[in-house]
């Protein structure tokens, strides 16, 4: 047998931005843009932290814990800024500006003051923002045709990647980017360019840069389209007393008129603090209220101990389906998603019900690992590729060498073994690889396991590398690595 090698994962904290900007009110708090848009798109957010579910540009699998409202000491990108803690523990922000239906040219200068501050939060957390850790977006009204375009330029910079490759996409003969698309991406790049003058392909780098960690947020808030409000009435319905949906409404009425108060002043708003600030109310009537928990009458302890049942527990089967095979691998979940690898085909269905929701062929029945929304697996040349676990999509091949069967995920990191490569970390939210090369040249036997950001290989080598590995142990014809730490 083998030794484990044992490699180490480190993990960087969030750190405050040293801007020496002042605190102060942006242009929405002060009456200029559309304060009331603002301030309903606040409460939109207020619902997702009241109710801790995901915000749109912060993560689908990130939960929200604090809000800043014109957070100018924290980003550059002022209007509002979200902060939610990932399955693993660790913090991710978004920083969101907030137009109403801003122009993007360059003689604009709210646009380029706009700009302005996305590439400085870019420049200034750029481990943060690499990593996937500090995102970008923009919240516009669905009419705004610049914001569309630049949904596009960033959609397709977001799946390159570098820039020459970005530019590579928008070149390439059949591309479906319309000029007017390519136009909007000539006006940006003239921004960038008054704003950091330089050579021009280190303006279209960092281009390519913001555009690839920018994203568009439609706000639906206005006239006969008010999606946001009732998707949040519905979400807010589980805080309200007899779970009403007028009630719910009245409730996001109230965190429109909070967030009014909120934003002059700069506010960091969090779970405990909006409770308080909203005890009292009629319409408001949280799922856990520590006061009742207190008024609740004492019991012994006799009382509560259950009395042992005669009866034998029986499991209850909730639903089952057919496949298409008796060689299916072990099913896989992942955030109320079940995944199954079944011959050629992926099959993916809703946890709760069973229902299928989506069937990809995907060759060769390579055995998969699931990980913060999407699906791992190699394709025919050895790359990584995923698969979005709600629409079955896959992506283009990943800088990943990944041979089938030896992967592991840990805390949103997918550990990945190939003979050419040896063994490597990549980041699943972010999409970067992290390190590489560790054992490089030398087989990896099984499957990494992880445990608490380490990962535990099996790596063989043949007896004539066997003295280079550091401590070793002889078994047959082969040497095993011993245990190998690396940082």
């Amino acid at each position: 047998m083998g030794a484990p090698a044992a490699l180490s994962v480190q993990r960087a904290g969030l750190q405050q931005d040293a801007s020496p900007e002042p605190v102060g009110a942006g242009p929405y708090s002060t009456g200029g843009g559309g304060t009331v848009l603002e301030h309903r798109y606040g409460a939109v957010l207020l619902s997702h932290l009241l109710t801790g579910t995901p915000v749109p540009g912060l993560g689908d699998a990130v939960t929200p814990v604090r809000i800043r409202f014109q957070a100018r000491s924290v980003s550059r990108v002022d209007d509002i800024v979200v902060i939610g803690t990932s399955p693993n523990k660790t913090e991710v922000a978004v920083s969101i500006g907030v137009r109403r239906h801003p122009k993007l040219v360059p003689s604009q200068a709210d646009s380029v003051k706009l700009i302005g501050d996305f590439l400085h939060v870019v420049r200034a957390r750029r481990a943060l923002v690499a990593s996937g850790r500090w995102k970008l977006a923009l919240a516009v009204v669905p009419s705004c045709v610049p914001a569309q375009q630049l949904k596009v330029l960033a959609e397709s910079a977001a799946a390159a990647g570098s820039w020459t490759e970005f530019q590579d996409r928008l070149r390439r003969p059949g591309s479906s980017v319309q000029a007017a698309v390519r136009n909007r991406l000539t006006q940006l790049e003239a921004i960038v360019a008054s704003l950091a003058p330089g050579p021009s392909a280190q303006v279209k780098r960092e281009t390519w840069r913001l555009l690839s960690t920018l994203c568009l947020i439609e706000m639906r808030l206005e006239g006969a389209n008010c999606t946001d409000r009732k998707h949040s009435a519905e979400r807010l319905r589980a805080v309200t007393p007899q779970r009403s949906n007028d009630a719910a409404h009245a409730l996001f009425a109230h965190l429109a008129e909070r967030v009014g108060a909120y934003a002059p002043g700069g506010a960091v708003v969090d779970l405990p603090r909006l409770h308080a600030d909203l005890h009292g109310l009629a319409c408001f009537a949280p799922a856990c209220s520590p006061s009742s928990a207190d008024a609740a009458p004492t019991r012994t302890a006799a009382a509560r101990t259950p009395r042992p049942s005669r009866r034998r527990a029986r499991a209850r089967m909730w639903w089952k389906v057919r496949l298409l095979s008796g060689a299916a691998h072990q099913p896989q979940a992942h955030d109320g998603i079940v995944v199954v690898v079944d011959g050629c085909w992926t099959l993916a269905f809703d946890a709760n019900t069973g229902r299928q929701r989506w069937g990809k062929k995907a060759g060769g029945g390579h055995r998969a690992v699931v990980a913060d929304g999407a699906r791992f697996a190699s394709d025919p040349r050895g790359y990584a590729r995923a698969w979005d676990l709600c629409t079955g999509e896959r992506s283009a091949p990943l800088h990943l060498r990944l041979q089938d069967g030896l992967a592991a995920v840990s805390d949103g990191m997918l550990f990945a073994a190939h003979p050419k490569t040896g063994l490597s970390a990549y980041a699943c939210v972010s999409g970067t690889v992290l390190w590489s090369g560790a054992g490089d040249g030398i087989r990896v036997a099984a499957a990494p396991r992880a445990h608490r950001g380490t990962v535990f290989a099996l790596m063989q080598a043949p007896s004539t590398r066997a003295r280079a590995a550091g401590p070793c142990c002889l078994q047959g014809d082969e040497r095993a690595y011993g245990v190998v730490l690396v940082e």
